[in-house]
């Protein structure tokens, strides 16, 4: 092991080596033994001196992301994430996404950490309903969450559409219905304990989000719900409105 102090470290996939150099795939910041649960998806060619050679050369064939070191453009060190119990710093990170065209706003989290969310999110006594020809549709949060998992093997996204699809609507109607904030809506009026009176809007102007029910309003921001399901994690408890 070197005893050169790295200026950073990163999770990474080692994509290649050549004499000298390292092709590598950067995935999240690693400070200490916490990772950034915000991905990377970085492609870099580091330097590769021969005293960090077969740290790098083992983790590169065993395929699996490694932690590695750089100071100066060098890979200094590689390390098997095992090695050191790599937590996230974060229980959950909640990001808007205000460009995306078709989510408004990704969750991320530990890979152990975003199925416990889903779950939050469906236990929640919340889905959405039309009537075409008289006939009662419900829609499931379910059906606006769509996880990723493809990134690393230590993360996950949870990425909240825009629209969503009922899938018992025909060809003569329009079967994707908007509902954009809506599930950041639902989770600050359940976690929170309000009552909505069963129904609810939701308006976001300059990172600040406004939910107007019947009789009064509630403002609120991504940092403030991401403290609430974060909490809502750590109790693992069941909420309802």
């Amino acid at each position: 092991m070197s005893s050169e102090q790295p200026d950073a470290r990163y999770l990474a996939q080692i994509e290649g080596l050549s004499p000298g150099y390292a092709k590598v795939r950067l995935l999240h910041r690693v400070i200490g033994r916490h990772m950034d649960l915000k991905p990377l998806d970085t492609v870099v060619s580091l330097r590769l001196p021969k005293a960090g050679y077969d740290s790098v050369m083992m983790l590169y064939m065993s395929t699996k992301p490694a932690i590695i070191e750089v100071l100066d453009g060098r890979v200094v060190n590689a390390i098997n994430p095992s090695d050191v119990e790599m937590r996230p710093v974060e229980k959950s990170h909640l990001q808007m996404e205000p460009t995306d065209p078709d989510i408004y706003a990704t969750i991320y989290a530990s890979a152990e950490n975003a199925e416990q969310i889903r779950n939050l999110l469906m236990s929640i006594n919340f889905h959405w309903t039309h009537e075409i020809a008289g006939m009662k549709h419900v829609i499931p949060v379910s059906d606006a969450i769509e996880k990723r998992s493809t990134h690393c093997a230590h993360c996950a996204e949870l990425r909240l559409k825009r629209k969503v699809h009922c899938f018992r609507c025909d060809k003569l109607t329009d079967p994707m219905y908007p509902v954009t904030n809506e599930i950041l809506g639902m989770v600050t009026l359940a976690l929170k304990h309000l009552n909505s009176g069963g129904s609810f809007s939701v308006r976001e102007n300059a990172g600040t989000l406004t939910i107007q029910c019947k009789g009064f309003e509630v403002r609120t921001n991504a940092v403030e719900i991401n403290t609430i399901i974060e909490k809502a994690i750590a109790e693992g408890g069941k909420h309802g409105r």
